[in-house]
């Protein structure tokens, strides 16, 4: 995908997220981004930085804004450091998907315009288990057509007290 893109735009996006391909539950909330904005989702496995996503970060000759969605036990500080390599890391997380879908939800970069920064009432949100990928993957293009919204994951029965404390 991110070829595509610099293909048909004729740029790279400086901004990519990286997420936990061993924990798709951390990684979820990103696909609701990416069908909005042109950055890309590249994956790290929870002790190893794949060929692949090195050589999208590379492309970006050092001035890569990576932004991992998911706490150290998905992605671990050893990944983050090596990340660094490649340009400037941030971390976005939360204790468990819930609060991790939440975290992102409110996350934005004002330096680089990345994250939706949702951070008080009136916006629309999008809801999917993470126990139903499919579903969740198939809603993703409603974040891009009329109201862009977030996607909120999470594993339970009900939408945890965090969805309406917060």
């Amino acid at each position: 995908m991110d070829a595509y893109y610099a293909k048909t735009s004729g740029d790279l996006p400086q901004s990519v997220i990286v997420g936990s391909m061993d924990a798709p539950e951390y990684t979820l909330p990103a696909a609701n981004w990416i069908a909005y904005m042109p950055e890309p989702l590249l994956y790290v496995g929870k002790d190893n930085v794949p060929k692949e996503t090195v050589d999208a970060v590379k492309k970006r000759k050092n001035k890569a804004h990576i932004y991992i969605l998911g706490p150290e036990s998905t992605v671990t500080a050893s990944m983050e450091k090596e990340l660094n390599r490649y340009g400037k890391v941030k971390r976005i997380s939360g204790k468990t998907p819930e609060e991790n879908a939440i975290a992102f939800a409110k996350y934005k970069d004002n330096s680089t315009k990345f994250g939706w920064g949702i951070t008080e009432p009136g916006h629309g949100l999008t809801f999917n288990r993470t126990d139903n990928v499919e579903a969740a993957i198939a809603s993703a293009p409603f974040s891009h057509m009329g109201k862009h919204t977030p996607n909120f994951c999470w594993t339970r029965e009900r939408c945890p007290n965090l969805c309406t404390s917060t």
